[in-house]
């Protein structure tokens, strides 16, 4: 029994221990196999991490600001608006990190300027898409708009004017062209413009006109106590200054500025010099008198803008004194501006007023169109 057991013991030893060699025979060639690929991944791995090292992180963006104050972006170097590339460094490879959004670069170029920074804390908005940016390029690209202009033009004038200065209450109503003969006259009026904004400017404008005539009259006038008599020769002359400086500010904008309409604000001041003399009299009779008057007006500006070389304008000022008389000047009309700096002008001009002290008053409305020029800075 005893053997018996001990031979079924080793019987069980072998049957136990003959399938385990079975197995280490099986899996040995294999383990030896996955011990050399993982041999191979050792030295595979340090190559992958520096391959990714080389792999831009983040790409470069490039950030500024436009003459209205708008901000773009963009991520292509030659996408940015000549005018602003000096103010980015041009990317030379590929593993060359940069960026202005947060990140200074540690070391730069002696001659390269400074590449702007947004400081840590301040909100970034996101990039625009390529659509965006697109279009808001080209307008970072406009040239910037003259600030300075310089306009002179001839105005074609058709003169109503009417006087009276008493003396001791006696004078009489004249008629500077049916009473005593003035003419007609094509006057030249100067103008300066400061842009002092995208929607206001600064004005400041003179006109002078000088009339003259040699009629012998047809009735008598009296004319600041002096008696002109019916047939008397009679020469006349008259000068006009007038001088307005004025401030406009065109807050309503429709369709970024294809519409602008604002308030005009101004001081409207004139000079009428006005002399009557009677050389063949003897003694020769010689008589003259001056009107002075300023006063502040407001009136309205408008813009049209139907096309970039086009314009269409229209303004009016004045006010009403009462007894004192009153004060009004408008024009309308057309601008083309073939180039940059040159615009020709055309239109239509009123001026009216009237200075009255009773029973003295001096009574002045010229009326007709203008051609001109302006040269633009």
């Amino acid at each position: 029994m005893y053997r018996h057991r001990i031979c079924k013991n080793e019987n069980i030893t072998f049957l136990a221990v003959a399938p385990q060699s079975q197995v280490m025979h099986t899996l040995l060639p294999g383990l030896k196999r996955h011990i050399k690929i993982l041999r191979k991944s050792i030295l595979i791995i340090p190559l992958f991490m520096i391959s990714l090292s080389d792999i831009p992180y983040s790409q470069t963006i490039y950030q500024w600001v436009d003459n209205q104050g708008n901000k773009h972006f963009t991520t292509d170097y030659d996408r940015l608006p000549p005018e602003y590339r000096d103010q980015f460094r041009k990317p030379e490879g590929i593993g060359e990190i940069e960026t202005t959004i947060g990140i200074q670069p540690e070391k730069q170029a002696v001659d390269s300027p400074e590449i702007p920074t947004i400081k840590e804390g301040t909100k970034v908005q996101p990039a625009p898409t390529l659509s965006q940016r697109e279009e808001k390029l080209p307008e970072a690209r406009k040239e910037t708009p003259p600030k300075l202009e310089f306009e002179g033009s001839f105005w074609i004038t058709d003169l109503t004017a009417e006087a009276k200065v008493t003396d001791s209450g006696i004078g009489t109503d004249i008629d500077f062209k049916s009473d005593l003969g003035l003419d007609d006259e094509n006057l030249l009026d100067l103008r300066a413009i400061w842009h002092t904004g995208p929607r206001s400017e600064l004005r400041l404008a003179y006109t002078r006109a000088a009339y003259s005539g040699d009629e012998n009259i047809a009735r008598t006038l009296e004319f600041g106590g002096e008696t002109f008599t019916a047939g008397t020769r009679v020469i006349t002359d008259v000068d006009i200054e007038y001088l307005r400086l004025g401030w406009t500010w065109q807050f309503v904008d429709i369709a970024n500025g294809t519409v602008k309409f604002g308030p005009l604000l101004e001081a409207k001041g004139f000079l009428l010099d006005m002399s009557l003399e009677a050389p063949n009299l003897i003694p020769p009779v010689e008589e003259s008198e001056k009107f002075v008057g300023a006063l502040p007006t407001v009136g309205a500006v408008l813009d049209i803008n139907p096309h970039k070389v086009a314009n269409v304008f229209a303004e009016v000022s004045g006010i009403y004194a009462g007894k004192y008389g009153h004060f009004f000047d408008g024009e309308a009309g057309v601008k083309i501006i073939p180039i940059k700096y040159l615009t020709v002008v055309g239109g239509w001009r009123l001026l009216d007023f009237k200075i009255e002290d009773a029973p003295d008053f001096a009574e002045l409305r010229l009326s007709g169109p203008f051609v001109g020029a302006t040269l633009r800075y």
